[in-house]
């Protein structure tokens, strides 16, 4: 999938950061409600590297979320798990809440 997928609606449930395993794996969950005709109510997950972002959320906040969707075959129970991940969390008023926004450039009396 080289699209991004964006995902956007209103955040109705924050869940808590969760570390598993000795190595220090952490994960959490959100949940937004989709600005549709015919709205879904979306858990999107925050891991590794990116489970801080669950901490840039709130309840009632409107945003746009960017996903990647996954998928994992469990053997013993033949079956598949889809997952969606989030990688980046922009609030709709246009403020970055998983980057900050670059510095300004300072000007300089350089002559080129």
């Amino acid at each position: 999938m080289s699209d991004e997928i964006k995902i956007t609606g209103e955040v109705i449930h924050v869940g808590e950061l969760k570390t598993y395993g000795s190595n220090g794996f952490q994960k959490a969950e959100f949940v937004i409600k989709t600005d549709e005709e015919y709205p879904q109510e979306i858990p999107i997950e925050c891991a590794g590297k990116k489970a801080d972002l669950i901490e840039k959320v709130s309840v009632g906040e409107s945003v746009d979320v960017y996903v990647n969707l996954r998928g994992n075959y469990w053997e013993k129970g033949e079956r598949w798990f889809p997952s969606i991940s989030a990688w980046r969390v922009v609030t709709r008023s246009g403020e970055g809440k998983s980057e900050p926004e670059p510095e300004p450039v300072a000007e300089t009396d350089a002559p080129f």
